[in-house]
């Protein structure tokens, strides 16, 4: 990795690509994982405790109806498979 842009030949001005500004919309599923990457406790919780298991169950079940899915994954509703989304 060269330590500046010096050495690399681009065949279009990097201006082009600076102007974009982009905005992370959360949802509450997102919230509740940034919630538990910046606590201890809470990632216990969720994924140790003695409930996670049927948590879980539960999430995934019930986040098949539309509404819910809607509430718990924002627009795109929850993932088909890990890595892709679905439209509702």
């Amino acid at each position: 990795m060269p330590a500046t842009l010096d050495g690399i030949e681009l065949n279009r001005s990097l201006s082009q690509f600076g102007g974009h500004q982009f905005r992370l919309t959360r949802n509450l599923m997102n919230w509740v994982a940034v919630s538990a990457f910046h606590s201890k406790a809470l990632t216990r919780f969720i994924y140790d405790s003695s409930i996670a298991d049927l948590g879980h169950r539960v999430l995934y079940s019930v986040r098949k109806h539309k509404l819910v899915a809607r509430i718990l994954y924002g627009q795109l509703g929850p993932p088909e498979i890990e890595g892709r989304r679905t439209r509702i």
